[in-house]
């Protein structure tokens, strides 16, 4: 059986989590009898779990995932075949790559896939698991981002590059395209639909480690992340702003947690309100796990609830922010960036949701 398949038809049986807990599931490859890749799904407590990889991708591999699980195959018979032949495990599956022994991929053997390790028609399944994703994605080994084959040539060429022609992709410190014969082989990553997805936001910034994959390349962000400008905004005007604005958010994010410095809502709006998502009340949920910082985690006062209508929402979340905005004029634009972001009417608000709204910025203005 083709080893997606089998992680597919996998998904139809989904051991019981216990919602009390931070349970997860797993899914792990092994051989079977024909030596063939085959996977299963287990349940584990984040408290106490098998190291393992977090699988980050672009929208639409969600409905083909085989692609990506045939893909992580490769990898894995390719690194297996190696040690047969005496390689050993310190050689790589890519020999420019820098990996860790952890990051290879006759290792990895346990994943967390969204799509296969949720019971997406569950919806208590999916508030709990979404509550848990921060945790999940920042204590994963490494966060392997699927990019799909279609940038497998300008991963090699990234990787395989002089560090120095990386500089020369974008006009120092500004989001301005240079083009050259180098910099155009590298369109179709700059292009990726991976970074339009509101859900990798969170997967992308908060992995302690990022593995990049496409096609048979492997390569460390580490490796490439002075591709994309160091700048600070959100109005970029480049065509390559959603990569330009995830790079730096990740960095951004890296800088404040070393600074013990908190994350902030409005901020986040501002920057990623326009990425993708299939319901658009992701577009605040997928933002509430970089939020968690220290004890002090705002969004677990604003439980994600998939039962929760978008109007409701809107007020849960002005609510919560209403403390830390500093003027009425603020919470405003927060409030029109909502309704525009949730597709969120008048004819939307009942009585009850308007009353309650009204309350917020009465609280704002200390009345």
């Amino acid at each position: 059986m083709n080893p997606a398949m089998a992680a597919l038809q996998a998904n139809q049986m989904h051991p019981g989590l216990q919602h009390s807990t931070q349970e997860i599931r797993l899914l792990s490859q092994c051989d079977d009898v024909a030596s063939r890749l085959a996977y299963s799904i287990s349940v584990f407590d984040l408290s106490h779990i098998p190291p393992y990889i977090a699988l980050s991708y672009p929208f639409f591999v969600r409905h083909n995932l085989y692609l990506a699980l045939g893909s992580i195959a490769s990898h894995i018979k390719i690194a297996l075949r190696q040690q047969r032949l005496g390689y050993g495990m310190s050689e790589p599956i890519a020999p420019e790559a820098d990996f860790t022994r952890e990051s290879q991929p006759g290792n990895w053997k346990y994943f967390w896939i969204d799509a296969i390790c949720i019971d997406q028609t569950n919806i208590p399944e999916r508030n709990h698991q979404v509550r848990l994703m921060s945790n999940i994605y920042k204590s994963a080994a490494f966060v392997l981002v699927w990019l799909g084959p279609s940038c497998e040539e300008a991963l090699r060429t990234m990787s395989t590059a002089d560090g120095s022609m990386l500089h020369t992709v974008f006009k120092p410190y500004t989001d301005h395209f240079l083009r050259s014969k180098f910099s155009e082989r590298l369109i179709p990553f700059l292009a990726s639909a991976y970074w339009t997805r509101m859900w990798v936001v969170q997967e992308f910034v908060l992995a302690n480690k990022l593995v990049l994959a496409a096609g048979s390349i492997l390569a460390n962000w580490e490796s490439i992340d002075s591709l994309l400008p160091d700048i600070y905004g959100y109005h970029s005007t480049s065509e390559y702003a959603p990569a330009i604005r995830m790079a730096n958010g990740r960095r951004q994010h890296m800088s404040r947690a070393k600074g013990n410095i908190k994350p902030n809502l409005h901020e986040l709006f501002q920057r990623f309100r326009q990425l993708e998502c299939s319901d658009r009340r992701d577009r605040v949920f997928a933002l509430f796990g970089l939020l968690q910082h220290g004890s002090d985690r705002e969004c677990d006062r604003l439980l994600v609830d998939y039962s929760l209508p978008s109007a409701q929402l809107l007020v849960s979340t002005l609510r919560l922010y209403q403390r830390t905005i500093n003027y009425r004029g603020s919470l405003e634009t927060l409030q029109a960036w909502l309704e525009d972001s949730l597709d969120i009417h008048e004819r939307d608000f009942d009585r009850e949701t308007q009353a309650e709204l009204m309350q917020v910025f009465d609280a704002a203005m200390g009345i």
